[in-house]
């Protein structure tokens, strides 16, 4: 399970636009849809603030 810290997400965009499940949307910080996340982990590795986190 993917977590995503907003209060330290600064709303790049770059989890968003690496999800190949598309299953985050940024509006001001990321918002992720469970339903949608395979917990592939692209969006963690490419968080410049460190603000997603494998549960």
């Amino acid at each position: 399970m993917i977590q995503i810290n907003e209060n330290n997400c600064v709303g790049c965009g770059y989890c968003e636009t690496n999800c190949p499940y598309l299953a985050i949307a940024v509006f001001g910080v990321a918002k992720l849809d469970m339903e949608e996340c395979e917990g592939c982990m692209k969006c963690l590795s490419v968080c410049p603030t460190n603000s997603i986190r494998m549960m």
